[in-house]
């Protein structure tokens, strides 16, 4: 029983920071290095305990991330297009210590 709980209570801690959202995109930015891609998801709660200054809440960096460039693409069409997108978090914020770093997204229809 004790291996049990033990084993529960390892995996749930590896979760409980990553956060998944569902809204619209409000702005996009790519950093002044050029690797950084700063997403403000409407109407969600700050991630990774502290509020950005202009409301950015998830990032992806194209050098760390393997498909930063698509769920970039897709970001900008769900934008344009007015849909909504589910971001899944990735439980880690080192992007920027006030992002939570994006796992994927899923593109509402």
């Amino acid at each position: 029983m004790k291996k049990i709980l033990l084993i529960f209570i390892i995996i749930s801690s590896t979760n409980s920071f990553a956060s998944s959202a569902i809204g619209n995109i409000g702005k996009l930015v790519i950093g002044r290095d050029g690797h950084q891609i700063y997403v403000e998801l409407l109407g969600v709660p700050e991630t990774c305990g502290s509020e950005h200054p202009i409301g950015f809440n998830y990032a992806i960096s194209t050098n760390s991330h393997p498909m930063a460039k698509e769920i970039l693409s897709t970001l900008i069409a769900a934008q344009v297009a007015g849909k909504k997108v589910t971001i899944q978090g990735g439980s880690t914020c080192t992007i920027d210590s006030r992002m939570e770093d994006i796992s994927y997204i899923y593109l509402h229809p």
